[in-house]
């Protein structure tokens, strides 16, 4: 009986879990902060074209900034957070998993972002240890 009850456990946690391939983003959390975008449409072209820039990259890079996209609430890697859904817009996430921005796409820019992950005391131990290539 007990057998039995051990291999059904066990069944329906592997099957529970099959088909469920998204990751959290709370897997980043203390490692990179997060530049989340929720967009209709694919309204992201302009941005898609800021990132190719080198400067841009290297400044992501610097921040240890990841650029996490979302079209209408929908990533195919990515879980959506509950704060997202029906929201369109881009959230600067810090290190602690927490949002500390959010904007619009139409009013987004990057100097706003980099000026604030500056002030975050973190970053500011950052820049204080390692001295930036950008």
């Amino acid at each position: 009986m007990f057998r039995r009850f051990i291999l059904i456990s066990f069944l329906f946690l592997t099957f529970s879990s099959f088909g469920n391939d998204k990751k959290s983003i709370n897997n980043y959390e203390w490692t990179y902060r997060l530049l989340l975008i929720n967009s209709i449409d694919k309204k992201t072209t302009a941005l898609d074209h800021l990132l190719k820039n080198r400067n841009i990259l290297c400044q992501f890079i610097d921040r240890k900034l990841k650029l996490i996209k979302f079209n209408n609430n929908v990533s195919s890697t990515y879980i959506t957070p509950s704060y997202i859904n029906n929201k369109f817009g881009v959230w600067l996430i810090g290190y602690d998993g927490g949002v500390k921005y959010f904007t619009s796409i139409e009013e987004f820019n990057f100097a706003d972002i980099f000026t604030i992950i500056d002030g975050m005391p973190m970053r500011q131990n950052e820049m204080q240890r390692n001295k930036s290539d950008c």
